[in-house]
């Protein structure tokens, strides 16, 4: 690359990547948010939540990096517009293709890194956050000895232990489960202690009394116990290491087994999570090509060049959006599989096509001025009214 090109490559490699941070950290906080109530509630460290933030960054890079390229190329090149560093350039000769190759490059790279993501990366650390929750969701009855309080396990049931004696039992035993729809059984005793026995842990619960409440007759049975077993498995999140097509590795998605039950019931799960992954990257350089196309050539007038960074934003965030709705659509027909596929090719085979031709979109570019100045329009009328009143 000549200077111009390494200087154009490293303003849009810094901004993608200052673009692709900001990006990153607010889907990566709401992704986060969404999980931090499993983790407080069984006491997780500071620690375990950095490792599910770690987990969960390859999937968010590979959905930003297509919209961080986006930002940082058209930063790029409007700066250097207001610098009339792009007037210079044409001036001196410096043909399109010498100022599109930067943007192009870092959309390669991109697409590449993106190609690795999805393919490798993300589904290990996919595979990661499900063995973390799993873990974190396993223990719940040990939480519920730590706090002393009421413990939510799943839907209906409901655990509390007071205490845990010197002997290593515990006091105070508390059971409320209502999951079978016709009856309502709770568990009260004064000491328990977890028994191991073969495969299975028990709760062994004494001096107590079962209530059992019917719901059809409304009638309340009560039943006292010296000694009596619950299976401790009970006080564990239920299906919290189910792997789903996206937990699975790329070489699993191209040869799953005939016995998986997701796959037997849900093939279409399996080809779009394995199109997906080959699919996204693309957009990362189609990205750039958009970007290029649109601000690659100077402009002198503000307006113009404001038109032409809008036009270029609506363009890519518009197919980006179209195209999640394919990939999101994706089945085991060869119509939708070529049309994950063919769709952002042609994008990039007519943005190609623009660019080399030299030609504009201009009626895009004319609407979103008028859509504009119409706004401005709006405004100031809104002002007016204000200070007249």
């Amino acid at each position: 690359m000549s200077i111009i090109e390494r200087y154009m490559f490293r303003r849009i490699g810094v901004l993608t990547l200052a673009a692709l941070a900001v990006t990153t950290g607010i889907a990566l906080t709401t992704q986060i948010l969404l999980r931090v109530d499993l983790l407080a509630s069984t006491g997780q460290t500071l620690g375990t939540i950095g490792r599910l933030a770690l987990f969960l960054m390859p999937g968010m890079i590979s959905v930003a990096l297509p919209f961080a390229v986006l930002i940082g190329t058209l930063q790029t090149m409007r700066t250097m517009n207001q610098d009339s560093e792009l007037v210079v350039l044409e001036a001196s000769g410096t043909s399109i293709k010498k100022r599109a190759r930067p943007a192009l490059i870092i959309g390669a790279i991109a697409a590449f890194i993106c190609l690795n993501m999805t393919t490798w990366v993300e589904p290990l650390a996919a595979f990661k956050i499900r063995e973390l929750l799993a873990k974190a969701s396993s223990d719940l009855l040990s939480t519920a000895i730590q706090s002393g309080s009421f413990k939510k396990i799943d839907q209906g049931l409901f655990i509390q232990i007071a205490k845990k004696l010197p002997n290593g039992g515990f006091g105070g035993i508390f059971v409320s489960d209502s999951r079978d729809p016709a009856n309502q059984f709770t568990y009260i005793a004064k000491t328990g202690s977890l028994v191991a026995q073969k495969d299975q842990n028990l709760l062994v619960i004494n001096d107590g009394q079962i209530q059992r409440r019917s719901n059809a007759e409304g009638t309340l049975t009560f039943v006292k116990f010296a000694t009596y077993s619950l299976d401790a498995g009970t006080f564990s999140a239920p299906n919290s290491f189910f792997l789903w097509a996206r937990d699975r590795p790329t070489g699993y998605l191209l040869n799953p087994d005939i016995n998986d039950s997701e796959y037997q019931q849900y093939p279409e799960r399996i080809s779009r999570e394995l199109h997906r992954r080959f699919s996204d990257p693309l957009y990362s350089f189609l990205m750039a090509l958009i970007a290029v196309y649109a601000t690659v050539n100077a402009r002198s007038h503000r307006q113009a060049a404001s038109a032409a960074l809008t036009s270029a934003a609506i363009l890519g965030f518009g197919i980006r959006t179209a195209g999640f709705s394919f990939a999101g659509n994706t089945g085991v027909s060869l119509t939708s599989i070529l049309t994950v596929y063919g769709f952002p090719l042609v994008m990039i085979g007519i943005f190609s096509w623009l660019l080399i031709a030299n030609r504009r979109l201009q009626f895009l570019e004319t609407a979103v001025t008028t859509l504009t100045e119409l706004a401005q329009k709006i405004l100031l009328v809104f002002s007016k009214l204000r200070r007249a009143s």
